[in-house]
């Protein structure tokens, strides 16, 4: 009976820490994390393009960051790093902000 009692409690201990163990995402690392992946993927994603690879691909991005002066030239590559970063920057940190409120 005693070990019954005991079991219980431990068992009822270790849901608590479970529970509590997640623990809360930094959104502003978290996003600056995001911010480089995607600025430098644009990056990449734009060397090919000057090279003649995936330009249609290249023409939808165009069509979204052309009016603030993104090609597909090397002037586009600085922007596209600058471009994506902001983006995926607010991406991640509104997803960071997410994680920490449902949690």
């Amino acid at each position: 009976m005693v070990n019954k009692k005991r079991k219980s409690r431990v068992s009822r201990l270790s849901k608590i820490h479970i529970r509590k163990s997640y623990t809360k995402l930094n959104a502003g690392i978290f996003g600056v994390a995001g911010g480089l992946i995607t600025g430098l993927f644009m990056v990449i994603v734009t060397i090919f393009g000057i090279y003649g690879y995936g330009l249609k691909h290249l023409a939808i991005v165009q069509s979204i960051y052309g009016f603030l002066g993104y090609s597909v030239s090397w002037l586009g590559v600085f922007l596209g790093l600058i471009y994506g970063f902001i983006v995926g920057f607010l991406i991640f940190w509104i997803m960071a902000l997410i994680y920490n409120w449902l949690s």
